[in-house]
């Protein structure tokens, strides 16, 4: 059976129109493209409205993974929601990365119901750490990572890199459910360019 995966990032509409949510995207669209990624995971759903606690709760099945895309406007929603799945899912990962995410592993220590915090560019470094929950990679030795460890919180240095060869999650399908599911919604559509 597939690890359930479920990604958040959340906005706030603007009538009609809402934002895409992009990363959050970006993400999933790197890391399935990885063979035993696809293999081993199921992307259950990615959340872009920022909707009632109680509402969203009532659409999480069984997760073993939650990845939150965290900014200011978003920063406690998330860690609101986050502790709830992890009292009600006590076996369940949580990540949290974005631009929110201060360097370090303070929010561990604010936060004990985040597992994982991811610095810098996450695409790589998300792939890797879902590799690693499968026994695949070593969670440690993955870079720009702060974790809990038997030796107390470690903090890895960011990873420079270069490669910006990702596939696209507009063309590879990870928004479909969210175009299909929101028909009444105006989409903001966003692109990184380098």
């Amino acid at each position: 059976m597939k690890k359930g995966m479920y990604f958040f990032q959340v906005n706030y509409p603007y009538g009609k129109s809402a934002h895409i949510p992009y990363t959050a995207g970006q993400l999933a669209a790197y890391a399935f493209a990885d063979k035993d990624i696809s293999e081993n995971y199921e992307l259950k759903k990615i959340f872009f409205l920022r909707d009632k606690i109680d509402k969203v709760l009532t659409q999480i099945e069984n997760p073993s993974v939650v990845a939150f895309s965290t900014y200011i406007w978003n920063c406690n929603y998330n860690k609101t929601l986050a502790k709830l799945i992890k009292e009600k899912y006590p076996e369940c990962i949580i990540v949290f990365g974005g631009h929110h995410v201060s360097p370090g592993g303070s929010m561990l220590e604010e936060c004990p119901y985040i597992d994982y915090l991811l610095h810098g560019e996450g695409e790589i470094i998300f792939k890797r750490l879902m590799r690693a929950v499968i026994g695949l990679e070593i969670a440690e030795e993955i870079p720009g990572i702060s974790m809990r460890t038997e030796k107390g919180i470690i903090t890895n240095p960011e990873m420079i890199s270069s490669e910006c060869d990702f596939p696209s999650p507009y063309l590879n399908g990870f928004f479909d459910d969210i175009l299909k599911e929101n028909p009444d919604k105006d989409f903001m559509a966003l692109i990184e360019t380098s």
